[in-house]
């Protein structure tokens, strides 16, 4: 999600689909459910450092997979990089942000 919706406002459906068809085809896992000690770490990573809850969640995910966490996010996560034993994959900043028409859900669920 995190990855998404940052894109969202430049891109059309049919992009937004097929952005997350190859979002699909990367070697990563999507989680749907969340474990009691991912929401725990979640909870202590989110008191110790300024951050969303989506980002507090995707770290805790990293931390109890092993994993690196894919992130656009360079400024807002810098110190959790420097304190946190937490891979990261920095991707290129994602587009500033602009007004858009478009709401409709790209998957349904």
């Amino acid at each position: 999600m995190e990855v998404i919706y940052g894109f969202r406002p430049q891109k059309t459906d049919a992009g937004m689909n097929e952005l997350w068809q190859d979002v699909l085809t990367l070697p990563v896992t999507i989680i749907r459910e969340i474990s009691n000690c991912i929401i725990d770490e979640a909870a202590r990573l989110k008191s110790v450092y300024k951050m969303s809850l989506a980002d507090s969640i995707g770290l805790a995910t990293a931390v109890e997979l092993f994993a690196a966490f894919v992130t656009s996010d360079h400024g807002e996560l810098a110190a959790v990089e420097q304190h946190e034993p937490i891979s990261f994959l920095l991707l290129p900043p994602r587009p500033k942000k602009t007004n858009s028409a478009h709401t409709s859900p790209l998957i349904p669920c």
